[in-house]
């Protein structure tokens, strides 16, 4: 089991890399500077998490597409499992971003319903999706 020092240690190394990039950009900082902190952030991130993951072969390996496996340093494993879980509950679960999917989700449906309506009526022909006009 994880010791809660450890756990903050990896808590720690998350917040501090996140902070600068997801604060609300101040009176005078514009939000492009803070979009470009938080694509730095995420590329930083990413580049950190892999760069010391190595492919090793994998004992008994029956097929060459099963020949290699990913070793994972344990203090990445954990910091992932972090940054995960604080992008579940930041961005994911969020309110307003489940209210802009629910938007997207209706007006897609919306669009797909007028045009699938249009293409139904006689004075339009009816246009056969796969095959063009009939």
């Amino acid at each position: 089991m994880k010791s809660s020092e450890t756990f903050s240690d990896d808590w720690m190394f998350i917040k501090e890399k996140l902070d600068v990039a997801l604060t609300p950009p101040g009176k005078r900082e514009h939000e492009k500077k803070k979009k470009a902190n938080r694509k730095s952030l995420v590329a930083g991130l990413i580049d950190y998490f892999v760069k010391d993951t190595k492919a090793k072969r994998a004992p008994g390996a029956g097929h060459s597409r099963y020949e290699y496996a990913l070793d994972i340093p344990e203090d990445r494993v954990r910091q992932c499992a972090v940054l995960k879980a604080i992008v579940w509950e930041a961005i994911i679960n969020d309110a307003n971003i489940a209210t802009l999917e629910r938007k997207a989700r209706t007006i897609v449906r919306g669009l797909f319903e007028e045009f699938h309506d249009w293409t139904n009526r006689p004075e339009n022909g009816r246009v056969n999706a796969r095959f063009g006009p009939s």
